[in-house]
């Protein structure tokens, strides 16, 4: 971002994600990266802390807080994006269709919120397929609010819907599901529920044709739920990729105990004494192929339990929603069941991550 002085603070690429002086760059993930840039050729690496280094032309490790001068030898891969205090501009090309992102975050204070909408809108008078997320600290419509919480049409509600009108995006989700209550924010005050849904994803209207699906997927490691969006551009589907082994299965005593006795099985083989590399080989497989087996009931089992605890906590969010009474300790104690399996996708995801 360039301020008064034509310095870049923070900065990143702008295809990865763009921070101004306040902010910091943490767990990006690199969808999209230039020849300009030096990410050992891994286009989906994850990298914290990251400047762009206009001397050399590559993304480098960033500990320090010197600003970065561009002023004589502007970099071509950094866009003059101005980004506000709570939000950073993330720009991906997919084809010929440039999608930007803009993942911001609005002040709780109402007229600070309406004043961050309307500078906010200032700034991306020229942007194009613009793609507005995150959380607006507002709501939507009444659907939104629950209990005691009222949809209020403030002016910083009016200054979202002007910015939506402008750029011509929607809330895709409310479109797909015009009568549902599902709620983003959630939290217990005094022993009261309170929740509501504000935070969006705003697409392009252009583009609704390839959103696949969008939902909101609770979670304990926030008060709010994630967001998700699925875009598919791609004319023709992708094939599997590659097969990694599940090592948290070692910790399965009952499958471990599978293995060891399809591997004594095996050794009644004749290959086992005349052809031991390719008996290793059939091993291999065949241990490989009841992996993927076990693996996949076993996940289909805890995804049955998780799903089930989510409706359980969706119930009470709808109850508290007609302004009935919750058990508090049902509640906490849903929560902490929720979180052991979230914790284990978590680990899943980094596994495979390493791949």
């Amino acid at each position: 971002m360039k301020d008064d002085n034509e310095t870049v603070k923070n900065t990143v690429n702008v295809d990865v994600e763009v921070h101004n002086e306040q902010g910091t760059v943490s767990c990006v993930d690199v969808k999209s990266v230039s020849d300009e840039l030096d990410l050992n050729e891994d286009e989906n690496t994850t990298v914290d802390n990251l400047i762009v280094d206009n001397k050399q032309n590559k993304v480098s490790n960033f500990g320090g807080s010197e600003d970065m001068d561009l002023t004589n030898e502007p970099a071509s891969h950094l866009e003059d994006y101005v980004v506000t205090d709570s939000g950073q501009i993330k720009g991906s090309k997919i084809e010929d269709i440039t999608l930007n992102i803009v993942n911001c975050y609005a002040p709780n204070i109402v007229s600070n919120r309406s004043q961050f909408f309307e500078l906010l809108m200032n700034k991306l008078t020229n942007l194009e397929n613009l793609v507005l997320i995150g959380d607006m600290n507002t709501s939507m419509s009444k659907l939104d609010r629950s209990g005691k919480e009222l949809h209020i049409e403030d002016k910083a509600y009016k200054s979202l819907m002007k910015i939506s009108e402008q750029f011509n995006i929607y809330d895709i989700w409310r479109a797909r599901n015009s009568t549902s209550r599902i709620f983003s924010w959630r939290r217990i005050v005094e022993s009261n529920l309170q929740q509501s849904r504000i935070d969006f994803i705003f697409v392009p209207k252009s583009i609704s044709a390839y959103v696949k699906n969008i939902y909101y997927k609770h979670t304990t490691f926030s008060d709010h739920s994630f967001v998700v969006l699925n875009v598919d551009f791609s004319p023709v589907e992708k094939g599997p990729g590659l097969w990694i082994f599940n090592n948290t299965l070692l910790n399965d005593e009952y499958f471990v105990e599978k293995v060891d006795n399809l591997i004594e099985n095996e050794k009644k083989c004749p290959l086992f004494e005349s052809e031991m590399l390719v008996w290793i080989d059939n091993l291999k497989y065949k241990i490989k192929k009841f992996s993927q087996v076990y693996a996949k009931d076993k996940k289909k089992k805890e995804q049955t339990e998780y799903f089930r605890l989510q409706k359980e906590f969706q119930k009470i969010s709808e109850k508290v929603a007609n302004g009935k009474v919750f058990n508090e300790n049902k509640y906490e104690e849903i929560k902490l069941e929720m979180q052991k399996y979230e914790e284990k996708i978590c680990k899943g995801a980094i596994l495979r991550s390493k791949s």
